[in-house]
């Protein structure tokens, strides 16, 4: 499925700005490759969800994956790998909000916004009805 969160600071600016909203999905930690850009639960810091880029994926020796991580502003990567039971999800959309500096200018109004969002929703709609589509063309 898919999450909504809200980015809370800079650690990942200049790619997305603090009051950012993003469209998290959930999916097998094994697809994830390098620069992509996850969103997980992170018990070791004060900040209970954190959305970082993958820098390295490494196997475990047990078995497992763990994920190195970094915000693209932070110059080092974080000093805990991200274990793959933490994963929540992989960002899929980036949503700037009105006041937010990365914010283009058509979205300056909340009719903007408005349109962006009935837009994202269009075409989860679009994909869904395909999707079915699809499945019903393989089963037959």
């Amino acid at each position: 499925g898919y999450r909504l969160y809200r980015v809370v600071g800079s650690s990942m600016e200049p790619t997305f700005a603090s009051g950012a909203l993003l469209v998290v999905q959930s999916v097998d930690p094994a697809t994830i490759k390098p620069n992509t850009i996850i969103t997980y639960r992170c018990a070791r810091s004060i900040v209970a969800v954190t959305t970082h880029r993958v820098k390295t994926v490494e196997k475990l020796p047990a078995g497992g994956i763990s994920f190195v991580t970094r915000g693209d502003g932070n110059p080092v990567a974080d000093p805990y790998p991200v274990c793959e039971c933490e994963l929540i999800g992989v960002v899929r959309w980036v949503v700037a909000v009105p006041g937010s500096p990365s914010l283009p200018p058509y979205l300056s109004h909340m009719a903007g916004l408005g349109m962006v969002m009935a837009g994202m929703y269009f075409i989860r709609i679009l994909h869904q009805h395909h999707g079915n589509q699809l499945k019903n063309h393989v089963m037959h």
